[in-house]
């Protein structure tokens, strides 16, 4: 996540396995999401809508690529597949 998109309606990725946080694997995968209102003010997460999946030894190209995603619904964009891998 990047403090920069997280403002109500922005689109945003997370991913609890990323490098780093977890034991070694092949991949790793990180789900979009839209910043919410909290019924008690400040925001949440909504329930995430796509998830990019790609190697473990460049995941850089999985942060890009999400992070192109998130831009691409904040400009109105429609997704119309749950996931991707990225090579």
């Amino acid at each position: 996540m990047s403090k920069d998109r997280e403002k109500l309606g922005r689109w945003d990725f997370d991913g609890a396995c990323k490098p780093g946080n977890s034991l070694p694997k092949d991949t790793f995968s990180v789900s979009i999401f839209q910043w919410v209102q909290k019924k008690s003010g400040g925001l949440k997460k909504s329930k995430s809508v796509y998830r990019v999946k790609g190697s473990f030894h460049y995941p850089e190209q999985v942060y890009k690529r999400a992070g192109e995603i998130c831009d691409f619904l904040d400009n109105g964009g429609k997704l119309f597949k749950k996931s991707e891998t990225v090579s």
